[in-house]
């Protein structure tokens, strides 16, 4: 059996020791995650898999397997390897003993995912202005404009986001991460919802290359399309039936060539990668006057 370095071993127990996992951060990360549909808890575990083989230098499920030290000779732990298999194949947990044995096996930055404010906002289970409030205690930071006067209140208004200016958009997209489209995503909410901005609009676009390139591209999740056509109903709550058709036909067809331009890219470093194709997706979206979410 293959050792853990050293590195990933102090990496893993640093934040056992200085954020461990505890009966009430589990139970927060439950009460969030079970309260998402099936199709989001599925993107949400997946991502969660992939997050942590990335960050802590696992090359393989294999790998990773190896490191969690199960015993072979314990026939309660026969079906743990195949947990992980099915969770990073897109199996959406269920069950409150299942989170459990996920945590067992994960830092608290991974296990964090799970309650990432974007799935709810995705989901849109709760409202808008609660899952911005979500957003604003984990990730909120410049966007917001007097953001304590809010921080007593169960929902936070669109209104209290600040202007958005090209340069802050453009951030965003760089930084290519799900906390960047869930800003962009609110701020795309904000122009349409609050300044009535023609669509798509500048944040629309950004928000929407950034979905492809992040889920059809970076993690590859099973419920991409299904996660694009909430986003669409989230942002386009009165399409007709026809035009969501429409939508998932477009999206399907992009999806796929989000993958094309990742296949041919010539060999190098994944981040060099990761910016390159983000970068070609935004201007095939900017040059083509994309409807988007739309």
């Amino acid at each position: 059996m293959n050792n853990t370095s050293s590195i990933e071993l102090n990496n893993f127990w640093s934040w056992e020791v200085f954020y461990p996992l505890t009966e009430d951060r589990r139970t927060e990360i439950k009460n969030r995650y079970l309260a998402l549909s099936p199709v989001m808890r599925s993107v949400a575990g997946q991502i969660a898999v992939q997050r942590h083989l990335e960050e802590n230098n696992h090359p393989s499920m294999v790998r990773f397997i190896e490191s969690l030290n199960y015993d072979s000779k314990d026939t309660t732990q026969l079906k743990y390897p195949n947990f992980w298999y099915k969770l990073f194949a897109g199996r959406a947990m269920t069950q409150s003993n299942t989170i459990d044995l996920f945590f067992d096996g994960v830092n608290y930055p991974t296990a964090s995912i799970l309650k990432h404010p974007l799935w709810s906002l995705i989901d849109h289970r709760v409202t808008i202005e609660s899952s911005l409030k979500q957003f604003a205690i984990q990730y909120g930071g410049k966007l917001f404009r007097k953001l304590f006067s809010w921080h007593c209140l169960d929902e936070i208004p669109l209104s209290a986001l600040k202007q958005s200016y090209p340069s802050q958009r453009q951030t965003q997209f760089e930084a290519r991460s799900l906390d960047s489209l869930n800003a962009l995503l609110f701020i795309t909410l904000n122009q349409i919802r609050e300044c009535k901005h023609l669509r798509p609009t500048t944040a629309e676009q950004y928000a929407y290359a950034l979905f492809l390139f992040l889920f059809g591209y970076k993690y590859r999740t099973l419920k991409m399309l299904d996660m694009g056509i909430m986003l669409n109903e989230l942002l386009t709550p009165s399409s007709s039936s026809g035009d969501r058709d429409q939508f998932e036909q477009r999206l399907s067809s992009d999806l796929g060539r989000v993958i094309e331009i990742g296949l041919s890219l010539p060999p190098t470093f994944s981040d060099e990668a990761d910016s390159m194709v983000c970068t070609k997706t935004l201007h095939w979206i900017l040059a083509s006057n994309h409807p988007c979410f739309k």
